[in-house]
């Protein structure tokens, strides 16, 4: 016979010695419910015998007779989690040293399936959906695909470079709207027609009527000139082709719902709809005069310029082609708390220095007149800008700016490092994601993103540990 209290365990082809004693310290676990008359123990040489991984194995020992449950510095979290699900392990044994591993990698698991979603996309799935379709729903549905997904098909490819390619020349002649190289003297309005004709200028105000309002040069040329004919007809042309594809990708697409909820399709459809808000305002407002009404004038041509300037939210369809620019908006909506953090830490030192800068510098005629002005100098001193328009000149002023300079470095320095870490982490595994989905169509990615054969077979085994714990 054997004695009672010692039992030898076969990990892996390693072999381990213990007592009963030692397992039953961590109550309602694998180990602890071990039993003589178990199918996987051999009586002659009193021997259990487990196919998992004996270098995890040895860690999880020591966590009965030590009551404490560390992770290995080389282990993969993913894989460690794995066996103490096995073996039926508690987590309130790990302490806070290990357990941050397990905080850091649910965080980190989270952003994988969400670039998973974002960036990758199972065609073959979708036409497999598509079977029992009829001939036209199969062409709704490919059109769809093709307009929403560049990897879709070597023609989704084409589309979105040139929707692309035409997002960037919409916002290239928005700036060129504002610069006299793309502006003319506008036309006697009896020789003139079509839209272009819509355009405002202002007349020439009467002499005699001095404004209250300073005369500004660039609202003069906007208002006293007019695009080049061609520029206008091209950026007309331009507009019309982005809405029209972000009307059919809203009316092609099978989820409406979720494509509503998409932040980027609504800068989309701002940009889109702000243009034709300004055309329908430039055939309404037919002209405007200074003279008449200053405080309309002014209002009414920055209005205009806002409603232009909305375009330049198109610029983010790059995203669609180039990944690294989605994978950059999804690290930033995953790290809306390190974001927050140090808007709060700029929030926090811009107050004490400007208030600190104002006292100091109360002699200073020229710089700081008021509270917001230090403000200003604050932010733009701890981001490590200074733009100069605003400058201490009082001895304690240059020891508040030094101290302010260095407090923005310290604050920028401990968050920034963290998102840009978190980029070419994402970043880097975006890519061997897809090299894996070259690879092979039956596992697309690692990280638990499709459970392993083992996992499915200890399925019932995890609910219970789950209950346990």
């Amino acid at each position: 016979m054997w004695p009672k209290d010692i039992i030898h365990l076969n990990i892996g082809g390693r072999s381990f010695t213990t007592c009963f004693s030692t397992l039953r310290t961590i109550s309602n676990t694998r180990l602890s419910e071990l039993r003589r008359d178990d199918q996987n123990y051999d009586l002659a040489t009193n021997t259990f015998y487990f196919d998992r991984s004996a270098v995890y194995f040895e860690v999880i020992l020591d966590s009965y007779r030590t009551g404490e449950l560390h992770v290995p510095a080389c282990a993969c979290v993913e894989r460690f989690e794995l066996e103490l699900k096995y073996w039926a392990i508690p987590m309130r044994f790990m302490p806070a040293c290990c357990r941050r591993k397990f905080i850091e990698n649910d965080s980190f698991r989270e952003t994988v399936k969400d670039l998973q979603t974002e960036l990758h996309v199972d065609f073959q799935d979708e036409e497999n959906r598509m079977e029992n379709l009829t001939p036209f729903k199969k062409f709704l549905r490919r059109a769809w695909l093709t307009l929403e997904y560049p990897d879709y098909s070597p023609l989704a490819k084409i589309y979105a470079i040139c929707v692309g390619i035409f997002a960037v020349l919409s916002v290239l002649i928005m700036a060129v709207y504002f610069h006299p190289a793309g502006r003319t003297d506008p036309l006697p309005r009896e020789a003139d027609f079509g839209f272009h004709n819509a355009i405002p200028y202002m007349t020439p105000p009467n002499v005699s009527l001095i404004p209250t309002y300073p005369i500004n040069p660039k609202k003069m040329m906007i208002t006293t000139t007019k695009p080049l004919r061609w520029l206008f007809y091209f950026d007309v042309v331009i507009n019309l082709v982005l809405s029209v594809d972000i009307l059919m990708r809203l009316l092609l697409s099978p989820a409406k719902l979720q494509f509503m909820k998409s932040v980027l399709n609504w800068l989309d459809l701002l940009a889109s709809s702000s243009y034709w808000i300004y055309i329908i305002i430039m055939n309404t407002v037919k002209s405007l005069t200074l003279a008449d009404d200053e405080a309309e004038y002014y209002y009414t041509v920055n209005f205009l310029v806002f409603i232009i300037v909305l375009r330049v939210f198109r610029i983010l369809r790059l995203s669609n082609i180039f990944k690294s620019l989605k994978i950059f908006m999804i690290v930033m909506k995953k790290n809306i708390c390190e974001l927050f953090t140090l808007l709060l830490f700029l929030v926090i030192g811009m107050i004490i220095f400007s208030l600190l800068i104002f006292q100091a510098e109360l002699d200073n005629m020229v710089s700081f007149p008021d509270i917001f002005s230090a403000f200003w100098w604050s932010i733009i001193t701890m981001t490590t800008v200074g733009y100069g328009d605003m400058l201490p000149i009082s001895k304690s002023g240059y020891v508040i700016g030094s101290v302010c300079a260095v407090t923005g470095i310290l604050l920028c320095g401990l968050v920034i490092p963290i998102i840009s870490n978190n980029f070419a982490v994402y970043y880097s595994y975006a890519r061997a994601c897809k090299e894996v989905m070259n690879d092979t169509k039956d596992t697309l990615c690692p990280m638990g993103l499709h459970q392993p054969t083992q996992q499915g077979q200890l399925r019932q085994d995890d609910d219970r540990n789950k209950e346990r714990v």
